[in-house]
C-alpha cells in the first residue's frame, strides 16, 4: 500500500486494501489507515479520506499525529 501511495496508484491501493480485508489477511492498523487517507487526500478524494478516518475511529483506533496531520492536509486542500 505504501508503494501505491508513493506512486499515486489509488485504484490499485483500493483493490489491495479491499482484497486483503475480505480475505482476512490484513488487519488494518493506524499506519494502513493513514496511508490510504493520505492517498485519497493527494487525489482530492476528500469524502473518501474522511469516511476512512471515521471508519478507523469507529473500529476503536485512537488517531495519532500522522492520521490527524493527514486529515488536516486533506481538509485544507493540500
Amino acid at each position: 500500500l505504501n508503494a501505491c501511495e508513493k506512486s499515486g496508484a489509488v485504484d490499485q491501493a483500493e483493490q489491495i486494501f479491499q482484497r486483503e480485508l475480505k480475505a482476512q489477511r490484513l488487519t488494518p492498523d493506524l499506519f494502513t489507515y493513514s496511508v490510504m487517507m493520505n492517498l485519497y487526500g493527494k487525489r482530492r478524494r476528500l469524502a473518501d479520506a474522511a469516511a476512512l478516518f471515521e471508519e478507523m475511529v469507529s473500529k476503536g483506533f485512537r488517531p495519532e499525529l500522522p492520521a490527524y496531520t493527514t486529515m488536516i492536509k486533506v481538509r485544507s486542500g493540500w
